[in-house]
């Protein structure tokens, strides 16, 4: 059975798809891919009753991409999720966790309190969920990319629209939850504006409410 909890199992011989993702454990320090480069456009369909909405996708370039350009290419796409280890491939004891990131802006969970921030952009090969609400194509495009973005020590920054972002800790562990600000945002759930809840598998969990909805990311009007 090459199937579990809707990831497809590949071994030595399977091909790397462009702007697929992929979820792996590893021990070597030093990954060896084979191939030419991505150029032009790349197109994936995603089937939303599939993954309960969630696809996991990835940067198809040998560049970051802006993830504002993403959206704005990707009207469909209502928020990403991105992996983040907590250091555990170091051979720290943190924990992983989503950084989940939408057009009003992003939050994290963060283990011993990483200081770091996202910097609005997905670097080389990085892998992310999409989050959809039908079945949509979601589409790369050259103009994404920007050069000179891919270093992990800022992979967190992020500057947008007008939002309080709260946090709940313990002094080693700290989950956030986004609250934002827009004209045009709904009393129901919006695309783009609003985020359901990754759980993160730390003891600490944090979220707005809206219709039922857990959110992570939440975006109201001023009135």
């Amino acid at each position: 059975d090459n199937e579990l909890n809707g990831y497809t199992l590949m071994n030595e011989l399977s091909v790397i798809g462009q702007g697929s993702g992929y979820a792996a454990t590893y021990s070597p320090e030093v990954l060896e891919f084979v191939g030419k480069p991505t150029v032009g456009s790349v197109t994936k369909y995603l089937n939303a009753s599939q993954n309960s909405g969630f696809h996991l996708v990835g940067n198809p370039y040998s560049a970051a991409i802006d993830v504002d350009e993403f959206f704005s290419d990707n009207s469909s796409i209502s928020s990403i999720a991105i992996w983040d280890d907590g250091g555990a491939s170091g051979g720290s004891q943190q924990s992983g966790t989503f950084i989940q990131v939408n057009s009003m802006g992003s939050i994290t969970a963060t283990s011993n309190l990483n200081e770091n921030t996202f910097n609005g952009n997905i670097g080389t090969g990085q892998g992310f969920f999409v989050e959809t609400a039908g079945d949509i194509s979601v589409t790369f495009q050259e103009d994404q990319r920007v050069y000179g973005e891919n270093g992990d020590g800022h992979f967190f920054r992020y500057s947008g629209p007008k939002s309080i972002k709260l946090s709940l800790g313990n002094g080693e562990v700290e989950k956030q939850t986004l609250i934002a600000l827009d004209d045009e945002a709904s009393s129901g759930y919006d695309i783009q504006k609003d985020a359901v809840l990754r759980k993160s598998g730390l003891p600490v969990e944090m979220y707005s409410i809206a219709g039922g909805d857990l959110l992570a990311i939440q975006t109201i009007a001023p009135d």
